[in-house]
């Protein structure tokens, strides 16, 4: 058996990279070993913490590396924006949206801080200051698709029906491709009781995604209450042959079924 080799073990450094969305992989790697090399990157920050702590623990980690960092760097709008994006993780509201608020009053038009202020206000179910950081992202930037996509949400939570329905559209402009947009505007015209337009938008997203389930059975409920009974016993059909115990086409096939032998 070989003896192991003694001596000091090479430190295994872990952290978090802070900074703009990068799709190319190695590029990330790269600014993340710069950073673990005691270099920096600007535009990025490197929180470290230690691989011993876990979970709640490493949050914990993170937050106290952030205020380290805005202790010597207040003015670092990105430290205080990533130092928001941790407490809203943690759920504690109140930290979160001081730690974006101070963001802003460094960079007021940063449109991904005023989004995650909207969602910190919609998670406490304050729908009204919600909608209006939402809006407010979307004059800095009209092509936000997640503040649009929250924002017919929220409309929907207060009953604004139409201006949800505009919120989704708004979204489809900038992403056509968006399945669970198309799902969210059916199940939006539905609750304007205008069902040919939900059967219009559910077969949409059909058309990106053939057998989604939760568009399928959406869309029988749409042809039931528009009285095309032999369509929509045809989408809660083909519900089965994907998931055979799927509870809601099973129920709704029986009422059918019913409704049909009746006459």
């Amino acid at each position: 058996m070989k003896k192991s080799k003694k001596g000091k073990s090479k430190e295994v450094i872990q952290g978090i990279l802070i900074g703009p969305k990068c799709e190319d992989k190695e590029k990330t790697l790269q600014i993340t070993e710069k950073f673990k090399a005691g270099e920096s990157v600007d535009g990025y920050l490197w929180i470290k913490f230690d691989p011993k702590f876990k979970g709640g623990d490493n949050l914990d980690r993170l937050i106290d590396g952030h205020k380290r960092l805005i202790k010597k760097e207040p003015e670092n709008a990105l430290a205080w924006k990533s130092l928001g994006n941790i407490y809203e993780m943690k759920q504690d509201i109140d930290n979160a949206l001081g730690a974006y608020k101070k963001e802003l009053e460094i960079n007021p038009e940063n449109a991904d801080s005023w989004y995650h202020i909207g969602t910190v206000y919609g998670n406490n179910k304050d729908v009204e200051n919600e909608i209006k950081c939402y809006k407010k992202a979307l004059v800095i930037n009209p092509r936000y698709l997640d503040a649009w996509f929250n924002l017919g949400i929220a409309y929907v939570e207060i009953n604004e029906i139409a201006k949800s329905i505009e919120s989704y559209k708004k979204a489809l402009e900038v992403d056509p491709t968006d399945i669970k947009l198309w799902n969210n505007l059916g199940t939006t015209y539905q609750k304007n009781n205008d069902y040919q337009k939900s059967i219009e938008s559910f077969k949409k997203g059909l058309e990106l995604k053939p057998n989604d389930i939760r568009i399928l059975n959406n869309l029988g409920f749409s042809y039931a209450k528009n009285k095309d009974l032999e369509m929509a016993k045809k989408c809660y059909n083909d519900v089965i042959k994907l998931d055979s115990n799927n509870a809601n086409a099973l129920k709704n096939l029986k009422i059918i079924d019913g409704i049909i032998n009746d006459d």
